[in-house]
């Protein structure tokens, strides 16, 4: 059966990319859960349901409604493929397609005119300026060894050297390289791997960022936003703490991660769990929920016992949710706490 993933992905604007990032996962996972090819795990179309603002019964075509036409499943893999290519590859594959156009549009002209005596048409062109044959380009980066030397190119001046990396794995707009040192952020970014880092000067709830810190130095976690204002930075992985509150003091971001590249793997792989909810993530999971089951923000603050006010910051991501409260919110909605934490 195929989940109707694509269509409430599109209700909610976002891009295939935007969903991965926000799963944790890569586009061409996305691609083949859009697709039908695999499916995901309870927890991860979960997630899927809370982020576009639908139920799960929706995504598992069980509500009812008729379902939008959607392109065929071969279609969307290479839309999905040609997305992650780099400029190289694209151009590569738009050379091609304009052969095959021009291939079918001469056969066409062709069979319209099989009873004329002209001579056939002439060979199919080469690819204009392609040699699909040739070596890949490599794009060469400032690599910093140890997060605890980052910083952005201009002003970071020492404990970096340049490494070569092919051009078709560098995301667009990267700035610099650099180590990963520590499990903080697994089973996302693998301890001993290297991320590939641009400028952050538009942030986005959810995002992975580069940022020093005073009394810390330079760290690596997903940022919680209200408005442009940051609220929190998290660690992927739960064993570690979140930065927040007054150790927020002398924040500076140094950059947003593109990308995650290297072989390394996540030291638990077993104990992975779907990838956290930012505070704006859960808030508005709360919110939906709390909609669904006909509760206004009054019903709801009395089953949690919290003010008024103070429910309407944590469902807008204003404030985190304390443990304490989550726990009141779940039992009263009915959710599954473990996938709030």
């Amino acid at each position: 059966m195929t989940l109707r993933i694509r269509s409430a992905r599109e209700r909610v604007g976002l891009s295939q990319k935007a969903l991965a990032n926000r799963l944790g996962i890569n586009a061409a996972t996305l691609s083949g859960y859009e697709s039908g090819s695999h499916d995901p795990r309870p927890e991860t179309l979960a997630h899927i349901a809370r982020i576009c603002g639908v139920s799960a019964d929706y995504l598992l075509n069980l509500d009812g409604q008729a379902d939008e036409a959607v392109l065929p499943a071969d279609a969307l893999d290479l839309a999905a493929g040609y997305a992650a290519l780099d400029e190289y590859g694209q151009r590569a594959v738009r050379a091609i397609v304009e052969v095959e156009t021009q291939r079918l549009a001469d056969a066409a002209r062709s069979d319209r005119h099989k009873a004329d005596d002209r001579p056939a048409q002439s060979p199919l062109p080469a690819v204009p300026q392609m040699s699909l044959g040739a070596s890949e380009p490599d794009v060469t980066l400032r690599y910093y060894e140890s997060p605890a030397a980052a910083g952005s190119p201009n002003d970071a001046d020492s404990s970096y050297v340049t490494k070569s990396y092919p051009a078709r794995l560098v995301p667009p707009r990267t700035l610099y390289a650099l180590g990963i040192n520590g499990a903080s952020m697994e089973p996302e970014i693998p301890d001993g791997s290297t991320v590939f880092v641009g400028a952050a000067d538009h942030l986005s709830d959810g995002d992975i960022l580069i940022a020093w810190i005073d009394g810390e130095g330079a760290v690596c976690k997903r940022v919680c936003l209200y408005g442009q204002n940051v609220t929190r930075l998290m660690s992927a992985n739960r064993a570690y703490p979140d930065i927040e509150g007054q150790s927020l003091t002398g924040l500076r971001v140094l950059g947003r991660v593109q990308g995650v590249y290297g072989s390394a793997t996540p030291a638990n792989p077993e104990n992975a769990l779907p990838p956290r909810m930012t505070d704006r993530e859960k808030g508005e999971a709360m919110r939906q929920r709390r909609i669904a089951l006909g509760f206004n923000l009054t019903d709801a603050a009395a089953a949690v016992g919290a003010p008024v006010r103070t429910l309407s910051r944590w469902e807008s991501g204003m404030e985190p949710i304390p443990s304490r409260p989550l726990r009141a919110m779940c039992r009263a909605y009915g959710l599954d706490e473990t996938l709030f934490q």
